[in-house]
């Protein structure tokens, strides 16, 4: 499969690196290991959104903890970061991260390469908002407001294909 974009040096990865953006509906066999998820989730035609304390308004997301499949970690990191469930998850894509120089003596992402996994799905059932150490705000937006955050820009493709995947199955 072909990169749909390619860009370089992620300021959130440590070291030089090559991204590479795919679309893909299906989970592939990686590689290497999936270090992160993140999820696009739709209640009544809008966007959840939640605001880390440092980086703005983003989707759901994090770590693949030790054990966790992707998509219970993809559950996890939404009921922690939001208080919500979700149906069944639909894989929107992933990013590849290829290392093009060492490491970090401290570097705690694997090295030289690794991925990032893209989901969405339809919210199931909220529970009261409480958040967590580092998500201050959870909220819903229309897609044409969401489209304007800089996480969601830098990963319009993403975004995009979930904004027709909604729109569609209505």
């Amino acid at each position: 499969m072909k990169p749909i974009r390619t860009v370089f040096n992620k300021s959130w990865i440590p070291y030089k690196c090559k991204v590479e953006y795919f679309l893909d509906s299906s989970v592939p066999q990686f590689e290497a290991p999936v270090t992160t998820v993140h999820g696009f989730f739709v209640e009544e035609q809008k966007l959840l959104l939640v605001r880390h304390k440092n980086r703005g308004w983003e989707v759901p997301g994090g770590h693949v903890e030790k054990g966790e499949n992707y998509e219970q970690a993809m559950r996890r990191e939404l009921q922690e970061e939001a208080q919500v469930e979700c149906g069944a998850l639909n894989c929107l894509g992933y990013l590849k991260k290829e290392a093009q120089e060492e490491a970090p003596k401290d570097c705690s992402y694997p090295h030289p390469l690794s991925y990032c996994l893209f989901y969405s799905s339809y919210i199931t059932e909220k529970s009261k908002f409480t958040g967590d150490n580092s998500i201050v705000e959870a909220n819903f937006f229309d897609f044409e407001e969401a489209k304007k955050f800089p996480w969601i820009k830098s990963y319009i493709e993403y975004f995009e294909t979930f904004v027709i995947n909604v729109t569609t199955h209505q």
